[in-house]
């Protein structure tokens, strides 16, 4: 059986007077509650300065508080903006064939749309100099 569910991906914009803001995680519209998952944080920390940590928490403390996914979702569908800095985007839905895929398609969608991309290491080339140095002392000449 296939479940559907709405979310939205909530946002920070620290200084509206510089347009800047970053994703920092979804809220999930539950019939009977609302999942809230903050997952990084730390960029408003790179807009922004400053520990953020704690201002989060008291944003994820007062979602929770909806009666009900219903009417979280009715609220932010009228205002997104949850409070002076964090607001919602459009709602979107995502559906899962079994509910024991709910959290892996959680993730999917916090590593697309929140969480910032890895880095590629980049390949470590030697110089010339290092490949000719190594290979005397290989055969004993240094």
């Amino acid at each position: 059986m296939v479940h559907i569910f709405k979310y939205a991906i909530l946002m920070a914009i620290p200084d509206a007077r510089r347009g800047e803001r970053v994703n920092v995680g979804m809220i999930v519209f539950l019939a009977d509650r609302v999942d809230v998952h903050l997952s990084d944080v730390a960029k408003i920390s790179a807009l922004a300065g400053g520990d953020w940590k704690p201002y989060v928490r008291d944003v994820s403390r007062r979602l929770v508080q909806f009666e009900s996914g219903a009417q979280a979702e009715e609220a932010i569908r009228l205002n997104r903006k949850i409070d002076p800095i964090i607001t919602a985007s459009e709602i979107a839905t995502f559906s899962v064939d079994h509910l024991d895929q709910y959290y892996s398609r959680i993730k999917e969608i916090l590593d697309t749309l929140v969480v910032r991309p890895k880095l590629d290491q980049a390949k470590k080339e030697t110089r010339i100099n290092t490949e000719i140095y190594r290979h005397l002392r290989k055969i004993k000449v240094l």
